[in-house]
């Protein structure tokens, strides 16, 4: 989705992640440790892609509101 808002140019202000994940929220916030390489490679082009926002969030939600966002 960061990606698909730097194709289409939407104005750098704050974004909102949500996550059914809390591996994946603890680690882009820096509160859990990245153990594998892969993870971290994954962590760290998260974090350059979100450089480029003014503000941002991450935020743990049920894979239910994943779901109804998504649609799958």
């Amino acid at each position: 989705a960061l990606l698909r808002a730097k194709v289409i140019k939407v104005r750098k202000g704050h974004v909102t992640i949500l996550s059914d994940s809390d591996l994946v929220v603890h680690q882009l916030q820096g509160t859990w440790n990245c153990n594998y390489l892969h993870l971290q490679v994954m962590r760290d082009a998260i974090r350059k892609e979100l450089a480029d926002y003014y503000d941002w969030e991450i935020k743990k939600v049920s894979r239910n509101i994943i779901v109804g966002h998504l649609g799958h």
